[in-house]
């Protein structure tokens, strides 16, 4: 079958000798990904080095690697190979390279000139990912220093002209790729998000039933949605078709399963937008059209993800209407209006506009570039995005602020291929001697939704859960999972049994090898200490960007900023838990709510190496801030929720305090707050919930259920209403017992956190 590229032989490989930079369009099928690095070889371009081609995802990579050398007779891994995270399959001499484009990332940070290679292709280059963004960069400043280099810039659907301009006017190619008329099918309304998958079974089901032979492309958000479908088509019953997920947590084995063809049958693809330009499969003849896509959003000025569920550009539509009509005349189901369509934005927004920079700002900072706020983007970011990615490398210790460069531990971290937090991990684990078990725990921080609850099961899989659970940490709670699942010899049935998800903990495996493989090839021993401590320890020292206390959160200079309404959420192993004055969260997300994810409980004593910004060393720690050795005065932080007031310290003496809580006790009084001493008892519903009662002149309270309370005999002034058969306190402040004397104040183990516990008039003493 000939392509429509083949076409354009001759043009592209003119251009590309006379230019410095050629862009070319042609729509998805035409052939371009295939077609232009063996033009280029023919016309013995690579007889001055390596013609390298990026693709932004591994499928693609291995996919048409192996394809161009079946099409030139050539063995995978000799003269035409690929390289993606992990797998290596290319040698001295190969002269074609598919790679991913964090792989070209990697190259720049150890040959600033790609002194090996004379044509870099960066294909699918409209996906416009934060990793094609950079590399366009550097390309850019690198043709101006090597003007041998040749760039080749493809794409099916771009803004053309922008990328042109960008490249001092670069010459464009348009081909056309269809090699069949595609007809689109409108729906008559639109359809609401979480009607969304009904609707394509029913579409699926419909084509089926009535439509000539071919296969079936449907488009859906993410992987919950693909299987939802799945689920809901196998309940159909339907006769003589297969259904094939696709979505890029699928291992390559089973994602290689869309290109099989099955004798008989009809193939049904349901995919993410994975399917939409990265791979091509032949044989489809009907697409189904959600118009949505998962799409990440960053907000710098609070540090939150979003991932939200939006309505795909009109390129990204036409993408895939163009997966149809390859082979034969095809069909493609918007299920959406045309007006829906028309109001769509026109391309994607990049996603290095809408993503935490850190990993971005890290690489640059090893590259050596000097002005990266100025670095020429062809969409610059904004400048509070660079302010959160410096603050987020602070706070891993990759940065100092006062000095320009990596620290020894940044540049550490840049010769991983990990993302920053996971690397300062790795790096912390090696002091502590625990690196087998942190690297476990970085592979269970890389998947999503380990825990299962179905609806119908939801208290069963919550006691089966609890099993693994440790109430002060998710990282802990990994580890107990882990070593089940490993005992269980990776058994899928184990899973199911326990409510866990079976693919999330194979792909947690599969990274958790590929980690111990960088280990390996970075001679890194692979310690195996099992001190809960320092594990835990060394976990929220690759998180402390996210570190927390009391709705406040940590930024590299010592700032607490407030995040108003941040919940726990409840996959936590820590949910439920209110016992706790600081915690660690793996990310914030904003879904139905703001979420702390992925979350463990830091002890106070740890703080001054975690954060370092917030402490000054050889202060010992009581419950959060600091005592003087050689006074009876109380040294600590000005913590106030919301507003930024650094390190700030002040003292306050034993003294000052009692009398500060004295004046409080009256005031308490006077307006019929009541003292009352409480004692734990166990939960009547769940072992896992303590319930704290006081009894005074023969009455039973029962504390609120986010009372703050944390030990038997404390005793607070509290607020009391009647309940239906009970009466609720709820605990306005705690009274302290203040030692007397000069040399007792080493001993105080039950201070409070000062903005927290005395309220008002100790704020107030602190300010002044």
């Amino acid at each position: 079958m000939r392509l429509p590229i083949q076409d354009f032989q001759e043009l592209i490989v003119q251009t590309v000798r006379s230019n410095q930079v050629t862009i070319v369009v042609g729509e998805t099928g035409s052939g371009k990904t295939t077609q232009i690095p063996q033009f280029l070889y023919n016309a013995d371009f690579a007889d001055r080095g390596m013609i390298g081609v990026t693709e932004p995802r591994r499928l693609a990579a291995i996919s048409m690697a192996k394809f161009v050398s079946d099409q030139l007779g050539v063995f995978l891994g000799d003269e035409v190979g690929y390289q993606i995270r992990f797998d290596d399959s290319s040698a001295e001499e190969t002269k074609i390279k598919f790679m991913t484009d964090g792989i070209l990332l990697r190259e720049f940070q150890l040959d600033q000139n790609l002194t090996k290679y004379s044509v870099i292709m960066v294909d699918e280059a409209h996906e416009r990912s934060k990793n094609i963004d950079f590399v366009l960069g550097l390309l850019k400043d690198l043709l101006t220093r090597r003007k041998d280099l040749r760039l080749v810039v493809a794409s099916a659907t771009i803004d053309e002209k922008k990328f042109s301009r960008y490249f001092w006017d670069a010459p464009i190619i348009n081909v056309s790729g269809r090699m069949f008329p595609v007809e689109t099918v409108w729906s008559n309304t639109d359809i609401y998000e979480d009607e969304m998958a009904d609707a394509v079974v029913q579409k699926i089901a419909e084509i089926h039933q009535n439509k000539e032979p071919g296969d079936i492309l449907a488009f859906m958000t993410g992987q919950d949605d693909i299987h939802k479908v799945i689920e809901k088509l196998e309940k159909l019953n339907l006769s003589d078709f297969v259904v094939i997920p696709v979505y890029a947590a699928l291992p390559p084995e089973e994602q290689q399963k869309i290109f099989a063809s099955y004798k008989g049958k009809r193939k049904v693809v349901v995919a993410t937008n994975i399917a939409e330009t990265s791979i091509t499969v032949d044989g489809i003849v009907y697409v189904v059209d959600s118009g949505l896509i998962k799409q990440s959003n960053f907000h710098p000025e609070s540090g939150i993800q979003s991932l939200d569920v939006v309505k795909h550009s009109q390129a990204g539509c036409e993408q895939r209407k163009g997966r149809a009509g390859r082979t034969r005349n095809g069909v493609c189901y918007r299920m959406y209006t045309k007006e829906n369509f028309q109001s769509r934005f026109q391309f994607t927004k990049p996603e290095i506009c809408r993503t935490s920079l850190a990993s971005v700002v890290l690489a640059m900072e090893d590259i050596g570039i000097e002005k990266i706020q100025e670095f020429d983007f062809i969409d610059p970011p904004k400048k509070e995005a660079f302010t959160e990615a410096y603050e987020t490398l602070i706070a891993l210790g990759a940065i100092n602020k006062d000095e320009k460069g990596l620290t020894e531990i940044g540049k550490a971290m840049a010769r991983f291929p990990l993302e920053p937090r996971i690397a300062r991990m790795l790096l912390e684990a090696m002091k502590h001697g625990c690196v087998q078990n942190v690297a476990t725990i970085a592979a269970f921080l890389s998947v999503r939704n380990i825990f299962v609850r179905p609806k119908e099961k939801e208290a069963e899989a919550d006691r089966a859960h609890a099993k693994f659970k440790n109430q002060e940490s998710d990282a802990l709670t990994f580890l107990n999972i882990w070593k089940e699942y490993e005992n269980a010899k990776f058994s899928y049935s184990w899973c199911f049994e326990r409510f866990l998800n079976a693919k999330a903990l194979q792909e947690a495996l599969n990274i958790r090898a590929q980690i111990f493989q960088i280990l390996f090839q970075n001679k890194i021993e692979l310690s195996e200490s099992s001190d809960n401590d320092a594990i835990a320890k060394t976990v929220a020292i690759g998180l402390a960007y996210n570190l927390f206390q009391h709705g406040s959160r940590y930024w590299f200079n010592g700032v607490l900023r407030s995040i108003e309404n941040v919940a726990v959420h409840p996959s936590s192993a820590i949910f439920g838990n209110r016992v706790f004055q600081w915690i660690v969260a793996t990310e914030i997300v904003r879904t139905t709510k703001v979420w702390a994810r992925g979350c463990a409980i830091v002890k106070a004593e740890w703080l001054p190496e975690i954060a370092p910004n917030l402490f000054q060393f050889g202060d010992p720690i009581v419950e959060g801030y600091t005592l003087k050795e050689d006074t009876a005065n109380i040294k600590t932080l000005i913590l106030y929720k919301g507003q930024s007031v650094g390190d700030v310290r002040s003292k306050v003496s034993i003294t000052q305090a009692a009398q500060i809580q004295e004046d409080r006790i009256l005031e308490a009084e006077e307006k019929g707050l009541i003292p009352l001493t409480f004692f734990e008892k166990k939960n009547s519903v769940s072992d896992y919930l303590t319930d704290w009662f006081a009894e005074l002149n023969g009455i039973f309270y029962r504390a609120c259920s986010i009372s703050g309370i944390k030990n038997n005999g404390e005793t607070h002034y509290c607020k009391v209403e009647n309940w239906i058969s009970e009466k609720y306190a709820t605990p306005v402040f705690q009274v302290f017992n203040f030692p007397a004397g000069q040399n007792k104040d080493k001993t105080i183990s039950e201070l409070p956190i000062v903005f927290e516990k005395l309220s008002k008039k100790w704020r107030a003493k602190l300010k002044q």
